[in-house]
């Protein structure tokens, strides 16, 4: 009987020491289910408390100092990317693209423990951006196929819709904030012809009224005071393009054969077209004797009419730098290099001042100065002329 009490009370020693340890497991087990699993970098902890940690959480993950703020970079880069594609046009220091800036800001004393605060800031602004531009881009879509509807334009799609959050909703899904200015583009680009209907139609009605006010008289399908009619003339094919030309032609007729004004306004006439002019050169010159400079005499056109346009001094390169003096009449061959009395042309040059004087008979005469000893020594070329423009 003692045997048997004995091997009962062992056995039950067993059975209570497995369901003790059990239960420890399960515990231990438990803790571990309920730990948050932490990732180091981000907001690291202190040493000593890591190390104590490390006691309760042995299999904890735990990064490097380096491999943290590679992620916070990326992250800066990648949240400056949807920046940049989504146009939110947000500037300053921590709106860049640039890897290592980000890097080696993060890598700076307790920079690291900013990390998350800084990527909160950035997501934050992202979204509120994405918020309000994806609000005002469904806004615009209802609004384009409510005139869609109400002028009967025939738009047909997903775009062409009055629900407020599909148009929302799209556009806060994914990337697709960054399309929002395209697709609004879109539209107008579409609705650009059925707007000039509109607005033609509302005109021909307009000057239909007025026609029918003031007794004008006017009859035929333009003069009619349809709505619908002028706008279904105009959507169909491309007469939306000829729509002003038709509107001019209806206020015409209103404005100048209803009474409104006596006539139309006169066309601007052109500006005249110039006389042809005529272009020779005049060679042989006479020189005359005189006290001073080199003096000449040209008698020009004895028998032709016309009168002086301009007269031109040809450059004919080193040597031949000779400026012409022009004597106007009145003055005579002792004036040559008196200044005011004659009229200097320099190599290339035109002047215009003798500009209408009477080229028959016409008698010039004129010194001829140089700025250098060598075209004085040179002499006068053969081939140098004075080039004369005139009108016949």
């Amino acid at each position: 009987m003692k045997n048997m009490i004995l091997t009962f009370i062992v056995l039950l020693s067993f059975v209570i020491c497995g369901v003790n340890a059990g239960s420890t497991a399960h515990a231990e087990d438990k803790q571990r289910m309920v730990e948050p699993n932490k990732l180091r970098g981000i907001e690291p902890l202190p040493l000593e408390q890591k190390s104590q940690e490390s006691d309760h959480a042995p299999f904890e993950q735990v990064i490097t100092k380096e491999e943290a703020c590679k992620n916070y970079a990326n992250s800066a880069v990648s949240q400056n990317k949807m920046n940049l594609d989504w146009g939110c046009g947000f500037t300053g220091p921590q709106w860049n693209s640039n890897f290592d800036y980000h890097y080696n800001w993060c890598m700076v004393g307790n920079n690291i423990n900013n990390t998350k605060g800084e990527i909160e800031a950035r997501q934050k602004a992202l979204e509120q951006f994405r918020k309000d531009r994806c609000d005002w881009y469904a806004k615009a879509a209802v609004s384009y196929n409510d005139y869609n509807l109400k002028y009967g334009c025939g738009f047909t799609g997903p775009q062409w819709n009055s629900n407020f959050d599909y148009h929302y909703n799209w556009c806060m899904h994914g990337d697709n904030v960054k399309y929002i200015n395209a697709e609004i583009k879109a539209r107008n680009d579409t609705y650009q012809p059925c707007e000039v209907c509109e607005s033609y139609a509302e005109m021909a009605v307009s000057a239909n009224e007025y026609n029918i006010k003031h007794g004008c008289g006017f009859a035929g399908p333009q003069w009619n005071s349809s709505l619908s009619y002028h706008f279904k003339w105009c959507r169909s094919g491309d007469n939306w393009k000829l729509s002003q030309a038709e509107r001019d032609k209806r206020d015409d007729a209103n404005r100048y054969k209803c009474g409104t004004s006596s006539q139309p306004p006169k066309p601007t006439p052109p500006p005249p077209t110039p006389p042809p002019t005529k272009t020779v050169n005049i060679y042989g010159f006479k020189q005359v004797s005189q006290t001073g400079d080199i003096y000449y005499v040209a008698k020009f056109f004895p028998s032709t009419t016309g009168s002086l346009v301009s007269l031109k001094n040809p450059n004919l390169g080193l040597g031949k730098q000779w400026i012409v003096q022009l004597i106007p009449a009145g003055s005579s061959s002792n004036d040559c290099g008196k200044p005011g009395k004659t009229i200097d042309v320099n190599p290339g040059t035109t002047t215009t001042k003798l500009q209408g004087i009477s080229i028959y008979n016409m008698t010039l005469g004129f010194c001829l100065a140089t700025i250098d000893p060598y075209t004085n020594s040179f002499g006068l070329p053969l081939n140098w002329a004075l080039e004369i423009t005139y009108k016949p």
